[in-house]
């Protein structure tokens, strides 16, 4: 077992050194394919966000200009994005610092709740094809239930 001395022990230590022993240490390539991947989730406060890609970000050696970068591409608002690219942020906090007063917590606007976030989400979401309100269009565009979706009633 490797031994500190006492002026170095701390929680940051510790955390290094169970980091080093048990998480596994991807490539950098690996990771920024794994940042890019992820997305702000339906209801998904951008703290909480932030803090997932930040775990991912330790998997390897990632600068923060591929966590900026991530964290503007996978925001759920394209035009809170927008907003916050505008200040050309250097790190993950300097972007957090300038998107919750500006976009809100959830990236939908300053002042905006979770229940009017989600509504905006799956609006957006619904009419490209990619979020739950993508399975209740029929194919002639009308609002109509998939047979997928009638089946599970």
């Amino acid at each position: 077992m490797e031994s500190v001395q006492p002026e170095e022990e701390s929680i940051n230590t510790l955390a290094t050194m169970l980091r080093a022993k048990y998480m596994t240490q991807r490539s950098g390539p690996e990771v920024v394919d794994l940042l890019n991947a992820r997305r702000q989730m339906r209801g998904e406060r951008l703290v909480d966000y932030a803090q997932a890609l930040r775990e991912i970000a330790e998997r390897g050696e990632i600068g923060d200009d591929w966590q900026v970068s991530a964290f503007l591409k996978g925001m759920s608002s394209v035009t809170g994005a927008t907003h916050v690219r505008g200040h050309r942020p250097k790190t993950l906090d300097e972007a957090l610092k300038v998107a919750i007063p500006q976009v809100g917590d959830y990236g939908e606007g300053y002042g905006i709740r979770l229940e009017e976030a989600m509504t905006a989400w799956d609006a957006r979401e619904g009419t490209s094809g990619h979020g739950p309100l993508a399975a209740t269009k029929s194919p002639g565009g009308g609002a109509g239930q998939s047979a997928a979706i009638r089946g599970m009633w």
